[in-house]
């Protein structure tokens, strides 16, 4: 059985699509970075920075309903996070500390 990955560690496919894009994108190669991009966020629907990249280059590329699209999810996803980050802190404790109910049934 495959391992599962935590919180925070995305799975290989998805590490290696974000290292190629820091190779690509700085370089501005936009014809090489979009596929990526386009990969990574559905590898990883919920990284607000691979959204907030993709909604970038598409309004370079004049696609400006997918950039508005895109910048929409980013947003969500970047509140998002810093909503729990906040609960996490407020109720003093770090993720990997959850359990559910079914793991103090047994």
């Amino acid at each position: 059985m495959a391992k599962r990955k935590g919180p925070g560690q995305p799975e290989k496919p998805a590490a290696e699509k974000r290292d190629k894009l820091r190779v690509t994108a700085p370089m501005n190669q936009a014809e090489k970075a979009l596929p990526l991009l386009e990969q990574a966020v559905q590898l990883e629907p919920t990284n607000a920075i691979a959204h907030y990249r993709l909604g970038s280059l598409y309004r370079k590329n004049g696609r400006v309903e997918d950039a508005k699209k895109e910048l929409d999810l980013y947003k969500k996803y970047k509140d998002m996070k810093e909503n729990l980050r906040n609960l996490y802190k407020e109720l003093q404790i770090q993720p990997q500390e959850i359990s559910t109910d079914e793991q103090h049934q047994n």
